[in-house]
């Protein structure tokens, strides 16, 4: 996949979303082999600062369980980057159940947000709606772990 420069601001707007969590996994590619499956991981203080270019931006971003603590610096820090930048984001639990956040990662594909953010609970069983929503043209990234892709 070629990245294009808005799929270039959209990731540089996911890194400062993410930076609350003190790392950066972004989604692979499902057109790639596996073997070039993209995985970043950079702790926060060696991150290059970045400044999203485009406001109005609408995120959408989908915890598999909102009540677990880990996920609630993730959580303010998605909201006041959004805030301070001009973006939406549209926060959803999946309430740990995976047909639950596969059913919010459709919901995200039909309102065609710009970007979407998954922390889910199955790697494997979020993989077919990730690999929809990319080919609706609309990156995931994923902020706690590497999806699994295989052919």
């Amino acid at each position: 996949m070629r990245w294009s420069k808005r799929v270039a601001a959209l990731a540089a707007v996911a890194v400062t979303l993410t930076l609350a969590t003190g790392s950066l996994v972004t989604a692979a590619d499902p057109s790639a082999a596996p073997a070039a499956s993209a995985a970043v991981t950079a702790p926060a203080a060696s991150l290059p600062p970045c400044t999203p270019t485009k406001q109005g931006l609408k995120i959408g971003s989908m915890i598999w369980n909102t009540s677990i603590p880990f996920y609630s610096n993730l959580i303010k820090g998605e909201q006041d980057q959004a805030a301070k930048y001009g973006m939406t984001v549209d926060l959803q639990n999946g309430n740990g159940d995976i047909g639950t956040e596969v059913a919010v990662i459709q919901q995200f594909i039909a309102q065609k947000v710009d970007l979407i953010l998954v922390s889910a609970s199955d790697s494997q069983g979020i993989v077919p709606v990730v690999k929809q929503a990319n080919e609706a043209g609309i990156p995931v990234i994923s902020p706690s772990f590497v999806p699994v892709i295989r052919p």
